[in-house]
């Protein structure tokens, strides 16, 4: 009896859906606790396992990187969904242009809602870099001898605001113009 009555209040439950979050708190961790985790994910019959440990966290707690131990330890991984080879239209304002000729520039560039992008490729992923900038992007510009050479840059994946770009059905996922702009500067 009480079973039916548990399946007949369970189909009234609406389900609500949860608000998104979009605040971040900073948490302070003993370093000493991610020292004893590392060491307990390690097998006890390894001799060796204090030793490595302290090696670990003290070098990690010198040279930065103890909050990524800390969140893998915990099953957390910082993924990065971005791929080497890709395309992207990026903000020309997270380049760095400034040994470019301007006058030739606008024949990199192209507008869209008032923002002006240039095509880049993704050439190098690295979640294991220091800091923020962990994608390497090449991307062309204008030189003062007026050919069209490239540079690369590292950017920060969580800051980066290109638009992704792809070879689809014969046709650029982005807006026409756009896909006209950036066929032009292959």
């Amino acid at each position: 009896m009480s079973f039916l009555f548990f399946l007949i209040n369970h189909t009234y439950i609406k389900q609500k859906n949860m608000n998104k979050f979009n605040q971040t708190i900073k948490i302070e961790v003993c370093v000493d606790s991610i020292a004893q985790k590392m060491l307990d994910n390690l097998n006890v019959d390894f001799p060796h396992r204090e030793l490595v440990t302290e090696n670990i966290v003290g070098m990690l707690l010198e040279r930065g990187g103890l909050a990524t131990l800390y969140n893998n330890l915990n099953g957390w991984e910082d993924k990065i969904d971005i791929n080497v080879g890709d395309f992207y239209l990026c903000p020309k304002s997270e380049l760095s242009t400034y040994r470019e000729d301007d006058k030739y520039a606008a024949l990199l560039d192209f507008d869209i809602e008032g923002v002006t992008y240039r095509k880049i490729k993704v050439v190098k992923v690295n979640r294991f870099v220091q800091g923020d900038n962990k994608i390497d992007v090449e991307y062309p510009y204008y030189g003062r001898d007026q050919k069209v050479s490239t540079s690369t840059i590292w950017t920060n994946h969580k800051l980066f605001k290109g638009l992704p770009l792809g070879w689809r059905n014969g046709l650029w996922n982005v807006p026409e113009t756009v896909a006209t702009a950036v066929a032009m500067t292959e």
